[in-house]
């Protein structure tokens, strides 16, 4: 996991048949490749300022969100970065906090910040000094409501056994910790989607359990009260990269399958409407099964397609769209 490396896909706000798409380079800087307006050609921007206070830290996962609302079309893009602490003077700002063996305070802290359109740690007062588990992120919006951004993040536990699921309110600054969320895996990547007809906030992410139950991904109403819901599957390996997203109705949930330890396939699961329940077998996207194992997965709705995002086994940035008309 040393070289991981993170994306975040996001609708342009102003040609909804086109996608942003935001990752992180070798040099750990944050870029952003977009259709060119007059052409096919891809263009591709680097933001050196991002690493002013740090590199972005590896592993790490991004997540992108309108700023304020629909309205504003300012997209800010999310991520963990390796910030030291002679920046920080070692006064913790924002979920923050990495301790060596021997309990000395290391010289470089997991951050979690605004990464783009400008640098900001994301200030907490209430939490937490925990570490950042993996850096690992998922953002939620409910559109057309100021302020309704969401970031989800994986922490280590207060009683520094385990993983808790924490959820970052971007406009109030505060951090709260999901219920429900129970057994969370030290691997999981995590996933998020709005259910625009319920108005409920999702979170999805892998358990520690059963063989079947760590293969499998659990999807867990934020905004409700009941236990999370298995999605049984049986085929992702964690840490299985996913992402969701919710498009007129229904719920998509895409996810790495693992056909062997070196294989690795695009996977799509569908949420019924209706019954609440998810498709009982996944659907196989991409079967040449080059998808690297711990890859990050992105996607984002465009019209008439979902737009997903990857790196395969040689750790070269692929995108694949999925029609849904």
């Amino acid at each position: 996991m040393a070289d991981f490396k993170a994306l975040a896909a996001f609708t342009h706000p102003t040609n909804k048949t086109k996608a942003l798409l935001f990752y992180n380079t070798q040099e750990s800087t944050l870029a952003l490749q977009l259709p060119s307006a007059t052409t096919n050609k891809i263009i591709t921007y680097e933001n050196t300022d991002a690493v002013v206070t740090g590199d972005i830290s590896k592993p790490t996962s991004f997540a992108a969100l309108y700023l304020d609302n629909a309205d504003t079309a300012l997209i800010g893009v999310y991520g963990v970065i390796t910030v030291p602490n002679t920046v920080l003077n070692t006064v913790p700002e924002c979920v923050s906090g990495t301790n060596n063996n021997d309990g000395a305070t290391t010289t470089n802290n997991g951050r979690l910040c605004l990464l783009s359109p400008a640098f900001m740690p994301l200030e907490d007062s209430t939490q937490f000094a925990n570490a950042v588990k993996h850096g690992r992120l998922a953002g939620v919006q409910a559109l057309g409501l100021t302020g309704a951004g969401s970031l989800y993040y994986s922490r280590s536990a207060d009683s520094g056994v385990g993983i808790q699921i924490s959820r970052l309110d971007i406009s109030e600054k505060m951090s709260t910790d999901v219920e429900h969320a129970y057994s969370a895996s030290e691997e999981t990547f995590l996933a998020a989607y709005y259910d625009v007809t319920k108005k409920e906030r999702h979170v999805l992410y892998q358990i520690n359990g059963t063989p079947d139950q760590v293969k499998s991904i659990f999807d867990l109403n934020d905004d409700g009260s009941s236990a999370a819901v298995n999605v049984n599957l049986k085929d992702a390996q964690p840490p299985a990269g996913m992402a969701a997203v919710w498009v007129k109705d229904k719920a998509y949930l895409y996810y790495v399958a693992n056909k062997s330890s070196t294989q690795c396939q695009l996977h799509r699961l569908v949420k019924d409407t209706v019954t609440g329940s998810w498709d009982m077998k996944p659907t196989s996207l991409i079967t040449k099964n080059n998808l690297l194992n711990t890859t990050q997965l992105t996607v984002t709705a465009l019209e008439k397609r979902n737009y997903i995002a990857y790196y395969n086994d040689s750790g070269v940035m692929e995108t694949f769209e999925d029609d849904y008309e």
